[in-house]
């Protein structure tokens, strides 16, 4: 069953934007994307979807020659195949393969697996939101 939730944006990094789902626990999942990759009017949240086993979408192949080609390009969703690399404290760490970079990393906190075994490789499918966000100041939440 395909695992999709919002990632808000948290940072610029050296190359890389990153966005942050914290789910009911705290924990966090964060996604880094490489800067040619990413709109040219950073989204405030992204949608992300990760797909296990037989569920998977053909790739999209991008690569930074072509996004700087076409920069409309960069505004496509992104579908890759990520790979396991490695476990941290509280998250499991996929890359990217290596043929088609176009997300760094995504760190997925291990509540999302139901075993102790990590799937090898995982589907990941950002789509672009392109809505506003603003601060309740009502809620003291960020709503869309």
């Amino acid at each position: 069953m395909p695992y999709t939730e919002t990632y808000h944006y948290l940072e610029e990094t050296q190359g890389f934007h990153c966005w942050e789902y914290r789910n009911r626990y705290n924990e966090k999942s964060k996604l880094y994307i490489p800067k040619w990759r990413v709109p040219e009017e950073i989204p405030r949240t992204v949608s992300v979807t990760v797909r296990m086993k037989n569920e998977y979408l053909p790739e999209a192949i991008i690569s930074e020659k072509d996004a700087y080609k076409m920069p409309e390009i960069r505004n496509e969703r992104i579908v890759i195949m990520a790979d396991f690399i490695s476990e941290h404290s509280s998250t499991v760490r996929y890359d990217a393969r290596r043929y088609n970079r176009q997300i760094h990393s995504l760190y997925i906190p291990y509540s999302f697996f139901d075993t102790d075994e990590y799937p090898k490789s995982i589907e990941v499918v950002v789509e672009w939101n392109q809505s506003f966000t603003f601060l309740c100041h009502a809620c003291n939440e960020i709503t869309w």
